[in-house]
């Protein structure tokens, strides 16, 4: 028996369904299989209340995390989409627009909860097969400052790009730069996306420090002084 899953309509056998040797799969951190070493991390893992600051590993996560950014702290939370919600909610106010890739995890993947919880409409439009951005695309779609419209309040850069298969945005493509710059310019906050830390290292050039004040999207978000992370390091 076959069945196509939701994303990007694919038919899949559960009968026949194997990971790849030797492949790194940036799709997702949920593809993610950990190692028997990994396993063994969890199973002794130091525990206790995280809402008391009392999870001496979930301490040690934000630490890290923060450190790896740059950042002055940082928080744990369950989900990407709950980190991704996060900065959404905190860069925008009901009736913003969010410029993202019309196949972006953000516009089709999250329960809607851009537009339910956090009042923002989806300003969607399409890169190229790979899934990437540039600046051209993005910049045509900017709504123009007239009171009767809804106005762009964030731009989401998703890295890597979930639905193209785990491309990532190139150093040398701009479009990151440019969109940082045209933000610093305006009222709309330039969103690099990563998916999850080792992604954002790759997709750095191996550093896993970025100059822009926000990543959001997947695993972990950076929002100003802060990193939202659902991912463990």
């Amino acid at each position: 028996m076959s069945y196509t899953v939701a994303k990007g309509n694919q038919m899949v056998d559960p009968d026949d369904v194997s990971p790849a040797d030797g492949v790194v799969d940036l799709r997702s951190d949920t593809v993610t299989r950990p190692s028997e070493e990994m396993r063994r991390a969890m199973a002794t893992a130091q525990v206790g209340d995280d809402v008391y600051g009392e999870d001496p590993t979930v301490n040690r996560l934000q630490k890290r995390a923060g450190e790896m950014f740059g950042k002055e702290a940082a928080l744990f939370v369950p989900t990407g989409c709950m980190g991704n919600l996060i900065c959404i909610k905190i860069w925008t106010h009901h009736g913003s627009e969010v410029i993202c890739e019309e196949r972006s995890h953000v516009n089709l993947y999250e329960l809607a909860s851009m537009s339910a919880i956090a009042g923002c409409m989806p300003r969607a439009t399409r890169g190229g097969d790979d899934g990437i951005l540039t600046w051209k695309q993005i910049e045509a779609v900017v709504r123009p400052k007239i009171y009767y419209d809804s106005q762009t309040a964030l731009v989401c850069l998703e890295n890597t790009s979930n639905m193209a298969g785990g491309t990532v945005y190139p150093l040398g493509a701009g479009t990151i730069t440019a969109v940082n710059a045209f933000g610093g310019l305006t009222d709309f906050t330039p969103s690099p996306v990563a998916r999850s830390v080792g992604t954002l290292s790759l997709s750095a050039g191996g550093s896993a420090k970025m100059d822009p004040d926000i990543v959001a999207c997947g695993a972990v978000q950076i929002v100003g002084k802060a990193i939202f992370t659902a991912s463990a390091v």
